[in-house]
C-alpha cells in the first residue's frame, strides 16, 4: 500500500508541509497486519474433534512509517526545532484521536490512534521522523 498523506485529529500531514517517505532501501519487510487471532477450543469426542469456544485478537493494530518535508520546490530538507516541536505536539499525545489514511483504498476507514516519535538524523541533522502508530483496536 502506498500513501503520502494522512489526517490526524482534523489536520493533514501536508498542512505542515510534510509527506510520508522511506529512508534507505534495505530490501523487503514483513509487517504485521494487526490480525493475530487466538482461537480457543475444547476437545470433544475423545479428542477426535475440537469445538471453537471463543476468539480474540492478540494485539491492537500497530505500524511504523517515516515522514519528511515535502521536497517539491525546497532547497533545505532539514527539519527545524520549531517544526519538530509543532509536529510532536500534534502527533505525540496521551489520548487516541481520529486517524485516516488519505487514499482511495481507505476512503471510508478511520482508526483511533496515537504516535510515538523517533528522529531520523543524517550527519547530526534532522531530516525525518519515524512514527510508530498505535491504535486502540
Amino acid at each position: 500500500m502506498k500513501f503520502y498523506d494522512f489526517e490526524y485529529d482534523g489536520l493533514n500531514l501536508s498542512d505542515f508541509g510534510f509527506m510520508i517517505c522511506k529512508f534507505g532501501s534495505e530490501g523487503l519487510q514483513t509487517i504485521s497486519n494487526g490480525s493475530q487471532i487466538t482461537f480457543n477450543t475444547v476437545s470433544t469426542l475423545n479428542g477426535a474433534k475440537h469445538e471453537l469456544t471463543s476468539v480474540e485478537y492478540e494485539n491492537c493494530l500497530e505500524t511504523t512509517f517515516q515522514i519528511c518535508k515535502n521536497i517539491c520546490g525546497l532547497d533545505d530538507f532539514e527539519i527545524s526545532v520549531d517544526e519538530l516541536r509543532v509536529l510532536s505536539r500534534w502527533l505525540n499525545r496521551k489520548g487516541f484521536y481520529k486517524f485516516k489514511i488519505l487514499s482511495d483504498e481507505y476512503l471510508d476507514i478511520y482508526f483511533e490512534a496515537s504516535f510515538n516519535i523517533s528522529k531520523v538524523e543524517i550527519d547530526g541533522k534532522l531530516y525525518g521522523l519515524e512514527l510508530e502508530l498505535k491504535t486502540n483496536r
